[in-house]
């Protein structure tokens, strides 16, 4: 065969792999780009639920200032605070504790004997995370407490004094109404965990799940580092080898964290 009758065969060759490699190309490109937008949304999802969260808080902070600097014991404020927590929605039932225990003031829409008793014993536990409000572990046959959290707040007041600690019982029944419909497909879920890995809200399909535990995911580990930032997306891989996109965003002034994923299947089926 002569040299110049090669150049045809050659010519498609070169022709068909440069067809491939900018398909190639195209693909891996249109693949980046629908993971961006996707690890965009979660990350503005994420913010939003942390706000949200933080305002929730933020206004026990508000509360516990008020009734600490009176140490609960002016009717005027007492009257006051129980005429806010009938308009604020987000919070079910506000409790003042002495550092013994000893309950000051206590007000709400619903009492449990339960919300009493796991705030005396997070009180009398070790390394109970003063200045932070820590959440507090329902009973696993308090059913109500499902979609509401409880959280201990540590008072300095007077420091000749023991440190008081507020008690608050937030509503997060909201939640799936408020973030539900953002757009994170079939596969997508937001939850909100503790430093410990203790998951107090998970959304899926517009509805509140069960809790549960993340301690041991490569997500929780990743965001509680402290070296990571506040907020930030990583990729992680579940049992079956499915690979998932979070995003987290920590919540200002507690140990919580949101964490919002989605499937990359599910990612990509849309690119």
């Amino acid at each position: 065969m002569r040299l110049r009758d090669c150049w045809a065969p050659a010519l498609l060759i070169v022709l068909v792999v440069a067809c491939w490699r900018l398909y190639l190309t195209e693909e891996t490109r249109e693949r980046a780009v629908a993971i961006e937008a996707a690890e965009a949304s979660q990350r503005n999802v994420a913010l939003a639920v942390a706000n949200h969260t933080a305002q929730l808080i933020e206004r026990v902070r508000m509360y516990g200032f008020l009734l600490s600097n009176d140490a609960g014991s002016d009717q005027n404020v007492r009257d006051g605070v129980r005429r806010a927590l009938v308009q604020d929605a987000g919070i079910l039932q506000l409790m003042l504790l002495e550092g013994d225990g000893t309950s000051l003031f206590s007000t709400g829409r619903e009492a449990g004997d339960w919300l009493l008793d796991a705030a005396r014993k997070r009180i009398a536990a070790p390394g109970r995370g003063d200045h932070e409000a820590v959440p507090l572990m329902a009973p696993s046959s308090e059913q109500s407490a499902i979609g509401r959290l409880p959280l201990l707040h540590v008072i300095d007041g007077d420091r000749a004094l023991p440190p008081r600690s507020l008690v608050a019982l937030l509503d997060l029944s909201d939640f799936p109404f408020l973030f539900g419909d953002m757009d994170l497909g079939e596969t997508g879920e937001i939850e909100l965990a503790d430093r410990q890995g203790q998951v107090l809200m998970r959304i899926r399909h517009r509805a509140l799940a069960l809790d549960g535990s993340i301690a041991s995911t490569q997500r929780l580990h990743q965001a509680s580092s402290p070296h990571a930032p506040d907020a930030g997306t990583l990729v992680e891989f579940d049992a079956t080898g499915e690979a998932r996109h979070f995003a987290y965003r920590r919540v200002e002034g507690s140990p919580l964290t949101v964490f919002v994923g989605q499937a990359r299947s599910e990612i990509l089926a849309t690119a």
